[in-house]
């Protein structure tokens, strides 16, 4: 078989719904009038490493640019395409976690079973972003349709799952102290470096820097210096090698 009543076919199927999913999903809980939201169940359980509210306002490009994605790759031209078969399958995976993740926290809140999703996340948003760096050369399309709000993903999500990581923390009885925070900040940068210095663009690490970002600006307005501080240095240190391999 081929075409559309194929494997590819399926693919491509999948691919979309997970990409409407994950957008009904986070919408579901005010849709449906539900008590609690991600916003609630975070604010539950503040931490200093949890960026200001304008910060997650990526969500909506991310939202968007993996719907584009997912209508780009079901084109006869991306159908049959090797690295759309390689990405459109993990995209699938990545796109519903998402959407399990954002109904799971809402009802059960900050749990270890959220961050056990969130960190499924990161490991595939980053051999994403290792597979389609393994291409080479892209197109303007591949580039703007594929690797940008996948990256974004990726990036986005390397940092979230680190930040969300007290909360959970919190929610199961334990308190971190100032270093657990430190701790994650050191985790993002290096994972963060990483990931930039081997697979390279621009795309990856601006998401990053703008939850670092985020990161820095709470907690120069009353929170910690040594966490601004800290993040700042390692926001510092991922523009060099995102300059250096874009």
């Amino acid at each position: 078989m081929s075409g559309y009543f194929s494997a590819d076919g399926l693919r491509v199927l999948l691919l979309i719904l997970a990409a409407i999913a994950q957008i009904a999903a986070s919408a579901a809980p005010r849709l449906l009038g539900w008590e609690h939201d991600i916003s609630s169940r975070s604010q539950s359980l503040p931490t200093p490493i949890v960026p200001p509210g304008w910060a997650f306002s990526i969500w909506g490009l991310i939202f968007l640019g993996s719907l584009a994605f997912a209508i780009f790759a079901a084109l006869p031209g991306q159908l049959t395409s090797p690295i759309y078969r390689k990405v459109g399958w993990l995209a699938v995976a990545l796109f519903t976690l998402a959407a399990l993740w954002e109904l799971w926290v809402p009802i059960k809140s900050l749990d270890a079973v959220s961050a056990v999703m969130i960190f499924a996340q990161l490991g595939i948003g980053v051999m994403i972003v290792f597979t389609i760096a393994g291409v080479g050369r892209l197109g303007l399309w591949d580039r703007v349709l594929m690797q940008a709000p996948l990256s974004l993903f990726a990036g986005w999500i390397t940092a979230a799952a680190f930040v969300g990581l007290g909360s959970v923390l919190m929610h199961h009885g334990y308190s971190p102290s100032l270093s657990f925070y430190l701790g994650m900040v050191v985790a993002i940068a290096a994972i963060a470096l990483w990931t930039t210095w081997a697979a390279g663009g621009w795309f990856y690490s601006a998401a990053v820097l703008w939850a670092l970002g985020g990161i820095i600006i709470a907690n120069m307005s009353g929170g910690s210096m040594l966490l601004a501080g800290a993040t700042g240095v390692g926001a510092v240190l991922l523009i060099l090698p995102a300059i250096f391999r874009s």
